[in-house]
């Protein structure tokens, strides 16, 4: 089967936070955004968009986003009906965006094309550090929250592990389950009829 390697990094971040994943090529956007949202650690809590700033294509489900765009000649497509196989082909990097309000951007940058993947569901073969709590107000809100994580006399470390819904394991990523609910959630729980656009 089809596939590409591909590197997700949160932009901002330092070090780095990253994941390097491997993907069927017959997919659409939309299962692009579910396996990014497993990989990186997020919860799908939020709208999303991905952004190809040299093709002036933006590839979202937010109602309203094509009369916000139309001014400015930006083509727009609906994720759940556009593969990612011309895209993966013929870009080197685009950018991913999620949470509006945090504005949590990522740097998607396809590696290489696989002709030989065996598996239908995506896998995370590298990972470099632990994703953001969302709601902690972006990547730089996250690392206020990092120093008063740390912290335990801090007068609002208290505050921040309520307020976020944090407990003190949030140390590491675990890439072991999250390929396990990336198989799971995208191909056991999701009809794969309804995974690969044909």
């Amino acid at each position: 089967m089809k596939a590409y390697t591909f590197k997700i990094t949160l932009k901002g971040s330092k070090p780095p936070i990253w994941r390097k994943v491997i993907i069927p090529a017959d997919i659409s956007f939309k299962r692009l955004h579910d396996t990014i949202q497993i990989a990186m650690g997020w919860t799908n809590s939020h709208l999303y968009q991905f952004q190809f700033k040299d093709l002036d294509l933006i590839i979202s489900n937010i109602e309203g986003i094509s009369i916000i765009n139309n001014a400015n000649n930006v083509e727009i497509k609906d994720p759940n009906s556009t593969k990612i196989d011309k895209y993966f082909t013929n870009c080197d990097i685009f950018t991913y965006i999620y949470d509006f309000n945090n504005w949590w951007e990522h740097k998607i940058e396809p590696i290489r094309e696989i002709n030989d993947y065996l598996f239908p569901y995506p896998q995370i073969i590298k990972a470099k550090g632990n994703c953001p709590p969302e709601n902690c107000g972006g990547i730089y809100g996250y690392y206020d929250f990092l120093s008063i994580y740390k912290n335990k006399n801090h007068p609002e470390y208290e505050k921040i592990h309520k307020s976020l819904n944090i407990d003190t394991n949030y140390i590491q990523y675990d890439m072991d389950k999250a390929n396990q609910l990336m198989k799971e959630n995208l191909l056991l729980k999701s009809n794969i009829e309804n995974y690969i656009i044909k």
